[in-house]
């Protein structure tokens, strides 16, 4: 069972770190983490092949990518596979809110 305070005091901690990055690139790295069934190391993976060779959307697709890298690796939580990914999702989710304010 879901510790939803836990999850919810994370991703109060995560929302600063990715306000500054594409919230679709967040998005996708979320997707990927559940898709790859929660192993951070593939993700860690696709975030380096992304951060070093992004698909050509935007001049800034390199940035977003190497910006959510360092924030992959530098997650710092007792959270894990699914709670982990529910905290990142929530957290995308509040700072989608806070641009529209």
């Amino acid at each position: 069972m879901p510790d939803w305070d836990a999850i919810h005091q994370e991703a109060e901690k995560m929302v600063d770190r990715i306000k500054g990055i594409d919230l679709s690139v967040v998005k996708e790295t979320i997707d990927y983490f559940i898709a790859r069934r929660y192993d951070r190391a593939a993700v860690e993976k696709y975030l380096q092949l992304m951060s070093t060779n992004p698909p050509r959307r935007s001049n800034n697709s390199r940035k977003y990518y190497q910006s959510m890298r360092d924030v992959w690796k530098s997650l710092r939580t007792k959270l894990t596979g699914a709670d982990l990914a529910r905290a990142l999702a929530w957290a995308e989710r509040l700072a989608r809110v806070e641009r529209w304010r």
